[in-house]
């Protein structure tokens, strides 16, 4: 059978198509085979302290300059895991001997209405325990205790005192926490005394509403912290007989009315603690100047990473570079990170990371590229098709 003259003169039309779409898939699957063998190379786990170190107790990480054993740790980093808990936990390094670690001072103390100086009844220490560490903020997260004023009748009163002392490296963050009391009429300050014997300027005090928070003020250095209350007749007793206050991390506390209605409530309710943060820094110098030789005992070692004076109080904290993560104060330790993996992983990432196109990660950051076929800017999301409209409904109609 012979061909029409139609279709000898279609036939060219037909291979030239079908050609360039041959070409198009395999471009297209050759990039999409580099990208998924670059993503699918088994990256070496990033290394978060000294070799030989432990790096975790349970849950939590312990990242150098945090350590355990010595050699593992820099003065004033030291840490403990207790493994008597399941899972561990982790705790400042506390020596009762010393006065140069942190702790915290916990009492109960009383008062009546007819004598309103409180008298301390019982006092004890305790190591403070931390929640996570944060290499890359420069922050460590404590469990910072819930202080009450409880009335048992119409005119007495039952305390539980708490005071943390800080020493460097750490100062609390005046910038992360805030003050806050729970009950009618109370008034809680900071106080850096079990019971108050020196206050710091931060007040709250909670006339009308249930709850008060107020932030510290800017540039506060804090070492010690602990929440006072002036003493006051409670009215409402037989129904709220408890008044609060805490230093919590700012917005992680929301109040509900059952948190005042019954005896040490609040206290049970968060009876290891709430989260308080804490500012870490070596304290022992500042950034070098960049014509300037770097000192001995500087600490950002990683090429990866550079120097940022500490805002809380006097010292450094060393930051890995954009594009890079991990621990700046070990060898190796600040690495490239894939972006193109992380916004598939977490789609929140993907205004941070934008990409409308084929994305493929470089050390230093990521390029992104149009699609096959398309032309344009694909992190800007302007990519648009290099074949017009137009042209697809011509050679549509010719087929």
């Amino acid at each position: 059978m012979t061909s029409t003259p139609s279709q000898s003169r279609l036939s060219p039309l037909l291979t030239l198509r079908l050609l360039l779409l041959l070409a198009a898939a395999a471009t297209q699957r050759l990039i999409l085979q580099g990208g998924a063998g670059a993503e699918e190379q088994e990256q070496q786990r990033r290394p978060i302290t000294l070799e030989g170190c432990q790096a975790m107790c349970g849950n939590i990480s312990i990242p150098f300059p945090f350590g355990i054993k010595p050699g593992c740790f820099v003065k004033g980093f030291q840490v403990t895991c207790n493994d008597s808990f399941d899972p561990p936990r982790v705790f400042l390094f506390y020596n009762r001997t010393a006065v140069t670690y942190c702790y915290n001072e916990m009492g109960e103390g009383a008062y009546s209405a007819s004598m309103l100086e409180p008298t301390l009844k019982r006092r004890w220490e305790a190591p403070v325990e931390l929640m996570d560490i944060s290499i890359a903020k420069s922050e460590a997260r404590a469990y910072g205790l819930v202080r009450s004023d409880c009335s048992t009748n119409a005119l007495d009163h039952l305390l539980k005192l708490q005071v943390t002392w800080l020493r460097e490296p750490f100062y609390l963050s005046e910038k992360r926490n805030v003050l806050i009391s729970v009950g009618f009429g109370v008034e809680a300050r900071m106080g850096s005394g079990l019971l108050g014997s020196t206050s710091y300027d931060t007040t709250c005090y909670s006339t009308v509403g249930p709850t008060c928070e107020v932030a510290f003020s800017k540039g506060s250095i804090l070492t010690s912290f602990g929440v006072t209350f002036e003493p006051e007749n409670n009215t409402f007793w037989e129904n709220s007989p408890c008044s609060y206050g805490m230093v919590v991390e700012s917005s992680w506390y929301n109040f509900s009315e059952e948190d005042r209605r019954g005896y040490e409530v609040l206290s049970n309710k968060y009876s290891r603690g709430v989260p308080v943060v804490l500012d870490f820094a070596f304290r022992d110098g500042s950034c070098p100047y960049a014509d300037c030789s770097v000192r001995p005992g500087y600490r950002c070692v990683n090429g990866n990473s550079s120097c940022v004076n500490a805002t809380s109080a006097e010292g450094y904290f060393c930051k890995c570079w954009e594009h890079y993560d991990g621990n700046p104060y070990i060898p190796n330790g600040c690495q490239d990170i894939n972006e193109c993996e992380l916004r598939e992983q977490n789609t929140d990432l993907r205004d941070l990371y934008p990409c409308d196109g084929i994305c493929k990660n470089r050390l230093g950051g990521y390029d992104c590229r149009c699609k096959p076929g398309m032309k344009g800017d694909a992190i800007k999301g302007t990519c648009t098709e290099k074949f017009p409209l137009a042209a697809k409904v011509v050679v549509a109609l010719l087929l």
